[in-house]
């Protein structure tokens, strides 16, 4: 099921039944004050209703939310983008080094075997040719970081950390209006329908006019909608472990080191804490950690794990003791039920397939 796929629907309901977000001030009349008869300030009854002038315009809270995040897509989307072309960009100058002097390696070796069966001015010819290729391949060692080294340089972990980084920050605010936009169109069908505000807005001298909803395009979720769900997804090398980021329930980004064991997901107490997940501390089980230690950790189920495109449902994990927030999240095979994981160091990708 497409990521996502439901959020364009929901935004286009939110643009059919906008109709009642805005109300479109036409003129302040002096009947705005309250009514002889003691009826309220027509005023006051909008505001206690939720709508709050904004211009010559009344507005509910949300759907002044609603457009902020709405117009924090294009930066988020841009930033993402931005933060791909850096890492690219590094990625291939480094494998046009590689190619390069693998090439030329590749050729100094028949170089070297043609010169022990030449002879004469041919053997001195092709001498002279190895010695040029031997100061070209000097030239490109220092030009090429082997797969190992590149994985640990902090350059790799910023490039790689920047992108997690502008990648869930779209991803988490598409996540938030995909969970509005059905509230915010049940909040304008209530408006709409309340006799009270459309009396108040009358009294006013306004109306309540289907508003302008070209901020509720569902385009623009279908074009950040690559990004969010990218099959291309990357590591770095720290401290003897790949790492990789994560987010656990639609809310929080996790970085993890990627451990080849039969473990379960572990998170340390602070991430379940974060998270929200409620378990039984008293209700532990003995866990052997990677260092050894012996620790009484807790069970629960994470709702939803995500690493680009690809998301596990009601994944098991263990929560680690307070004094064991130095293991941090970890992250095994067994984790990701149902999928071939596989790390290309050269690219710094995490290669995700299903079995």
């Amino acid at each position: 099921m497409q990521f996502l796929q439901q959020t364009s629907l929901m935004i286009a309901r939110a643009a059919l039944t906008i109709s009642a977000l805005t109300i479109s001030a036409l003129a302040f009349w002096p009947n705005r004050f309250a009514a002889a008869d003691g009826a309220m300030n027509p005023e006051t009854l909008l505001t206690n209703k939720g709508l709050t002038p904004v211009g010559k315009v009344w507005t509910t809270r949300l759907e002044l939310d609603f457009r902020e995040h709405l117009e924090q897509l294009d930066g988020q989307e841009k930033r993402a983008l931005q933060a791909q072309k850096r890492f690219d960009a590094a990625i291939e100058k480094n494998e046009s080094a590689r190619t390069a002097l693998v090439n030329a390696v590749t050729h100094q070796s028949l170089l070297q075997s043609a010169i022990a069966t030449a002879s004469g001015a041919n053997k001195s010819q092709l001498q002279a040719e190895l010695k040029q290729l031997n100061a070209q391949i000097d030239q490109l060692k220092p030009q090429y970081v082997d797969a190992k080294t590149l994985a640990e340089l902090p350059a790799a972990k910023s490039l790689v950390v920047d992108l997690n980084n502008a990648r869930n920050e779209l991803a988490l605010n598409v996540f938030w209006l995909q969970a509005r936009a059905e509230p915010l169109a049940a909040a304008t069908h209530a408006l709409a329908d309340d006799p009270q505000v459309v009396r108040a807005a009358t009294t006013l001298g306004m109306q309540l006019a289907p508003v302008k909803s070209g901020y509720l395009e569902s385009s623009r979720m279908a074009r950040v909608e690559p990004i969010c769900r990218s099959e291309r997804n990357y590591v770095y090398r720290e401290s003897g472990f790949y790492r990789l980021c994560a987010l656990a329930n639609r809310s929080l980004p996790v970085t993890f080191s990627y451990r080849e064991s039969s473990d379960p997901l572990v998170l340390p107490a602070s991430v379940a804490q974060n998270l929200g997940l409620k378990f039984d501390a008293s209700k532990t089980h003995v866990f052997m950690a990677s260092d050894k230690r012996k620790l009484a950790v807790s069970s629960v189920t994470l709702a939803e794990l995500r690493i680009g495109k690809f998301i596990w449902k009601d994944v098991e994990a263990i929560v680690l003791p307070p004094e064991a927030e130095d293991l941090g999240a970890q992250l095994s095979p067994n984790s990701l039920s149902g999928h071939r994981v596989t790390i290309d160091a050269n690219l710094l990708r995490l290669k995700i397939e299903p079995k």
